[in-house]
């Protein structure tokens, strides 16, 4: 389980915009007299509460914004109790085209960003991301994978996208790739502009940019991130990962479901006998059906 200090209210964070020096708010959306390059750091936050590193890169900004002659300023927004996620995200989006801002920032309430965020503004993309892990959910609530966010189309694969391994490039690589996850994901102005101009729009004008998209059975052909970078590459825009923003990625798990994930895989390690106790165990670490190793307890299964 986390730490609680590892997270903070949304509600502690709104007054660091007021720190002297921050371009002046209008209506909650900053207007930026200064002429610099204007970033808004957009968070959907679904439980109403941010990691505590969201809140210190929200403070460096504010910093980085008073430094004379700085060429960035940075504000934020963050919008909660909004459901589903996707729709959180057109909101602001909507919030953000209403801004002068030139770049859009996703930062998902449960990442932990890094000493080197800022590296991302030293990349010439349409849209640049930085790495964070991902667990990938099979059988169940098992997590048999985790991937670092970054994919490549492959038709060799049954959903049609490659992980990319981020052992297989050095750090401060800057690569170009078909897909990322948007939990640490930089869009500039002009790449929304494009899909608000076709996108339908509810009652508060809010563009649906990102969406799941589904079949008539109402099963998911792919996630909101997928497919907004699907169509983003279709139009013609970059994307690429910066390999030094590596996030970490704050989740909570009942151990319930860790002790029957372990307990399936002590089971697996063992074959029913006519010995006390019932269980004779297999060799340690022979592999599971998922390429996973049997890692097995002293006394067999419980």
């Amino acid at each position: 389980m986390g730490n609680p200090k590892d997270s903070i209210t949304a509600s502690q964070i709104h007054g660091l915009n007021a720190a002297k020096g921050v371009p002046r708010k209008i209506n909650g959306n900053v207007v930026n007299n200064s002429g610099r390059k204007h970033v808004m750091m957009a968070i959907p936050c679904m439980k109403a509460s941010i990691t505590t590193p969201i809140a210190t890169l929200m403070c460096d900004s504010v910093l980085e914004g008073l430094k004379p002659g700085g060429e960035w300023v940075y504000s934020f927004r963050i919008v909660s109790d909004y459901f589903p996620t996707e729709y959180a995200r057109n909101v602001l989006c909507r919030h953000f085209l209403e801004s002068d801002a030139q770049y859009m920032w996703f930062i998902d309430s449960d990442t932990m960003p890094d000493a080197n965020s800022f590296k991302l503004f030293d990349v010439d993309a349409d849209i640049v991301a930085g790495v964070y892990p991902i667990g990938r959910q099979e059988r169940g609530n098992r997590v048999l994978a985790v991937d670092w966010g970054m994919y490549q189309k492959s038709e060799e694969h049954e959903n049609g996208w490659l992980a990319l391994p981020l052992e297989a490039y050095q750090k401060g690589e800057v690569i170009d790739v078909d897909a990322v996850a948007t939990g640490c994901m930089v869009i500039k102005r002009h790449v929304i502009e494009h899909f608000a101009k076709t996108a339908e729009k509810d009652e508060d004008g809010t563009p649906a940019i990102f969406f799941w998209p589904k079949v008539c059975t109402g099963k998911s052909i792919c996630s909101d991130d997928f497919d907004f970078c699907k169509r983003a590459k279709a139009a013609g825009f970059q994307i690429k990962v910066h390999t030094s923003v590596r996030w970490g990625h704050l989740k909570f798990k009942d151990l319930r479901d860790v002790y029957e994930q372990l307990k399936s895989a002590w089971m697996a390690g063992y074959e029913e006998s006519a010995e006390e106790g019932g269980y004779t165990a297999l060799k340690e670490g022979m592999g599971l059906e998922d390429g996973s190793q049997v890692i097995l307890p002293p006394h067999g299964p419980q």
